[in-house]
């Protein structure tokens, strides 16, 4: 899913690295497991009827000493090559599909995995109001949602005509830049449970 995210801004794929750079990382990530460079930052998830925040996702980033903050597009791919999948899972737990249909999300992870939430990718969001194809494929994923009992989470949204247009497809909850940005949790004027209950609230 963030590398058809990556693909998108025009970076370059985890999997074309070559063989030498991508060890390398995969090296350089089992030193940041080993001295916490790894950080967990919070975004508000809004009902799209009050506005109010009804939950949080958990977004990995690597704190690197010499370079800032790295984004997870540019080492995830590698840290489940590398084996270490299951010690990020213990940082971060993702309780959703996300960016449903894109990339590697397909409609058998309804059926073979545990999930409640279906997030719709940003890519349709920053469409919904210009293209009635997006629009269209919004209102699919919602009714397939509550056909299956599901909820529904839109990514991305940007401006205050996205979430109006959301709310009308049936889509009730939203994040994005319009209600907040991911920000370390002291930042947040509430407390915010551990990842695995946040997105109930």
């Amino acid at each position: 899913m963030y590398l058809v995210k990556a693909e998108r801004r025009g970076e370059i794929r985890p999997q074309m690295l070559p063989v030498t750079e991508r060890r390398a990382m995969a090296e350089a990530l089992t030193v940041a497991l080993a001295e916490d460079q790894l950080r967990v930052h919070y975004q508000p998830v809004v009902d799209l009827i009050d506005e109010s925040i009804v939950g949080f996702e958990a977004l990995v980033r690597r704190q690197r000493p010499d370079a800032g903050l790295v984004m997870p597009g540019d080492f995830l791919s590698v840290a489940e090559d590398a084996g270490l999948g299951l010690a990020l899972g213990r940082i971060v737990l993702e309780l959703a599909i996300d960016d449903f249909g894109t990339g590697y999300s397909s409609l058998t992870h309804l059926r073979e995995f545990a999930v409640d939430v279906l997030k719709i990718d940003q890519s349709f969001v920053s469409g919904i109001c210009e293209r009635t194809s997006d629009a269209g494929i919004v209102r699919a994923v919602v009714g397939l949602a509550q056909a299956m009992d599901l909820g529904t989470i839109a990514e991305g949204v940007e401006q205050p005509e996205q979430a109006v247009a959301l709310r009308d497809a049936g889509c009730v909850r939203a994040q994005g830049y319009l209600f907040g940005r991911p920000a370390a949790p002291e930042t947040f004027d509430c407390v915010i449970l551990p990842a695995a209950s946040a997105a109930e609230g």
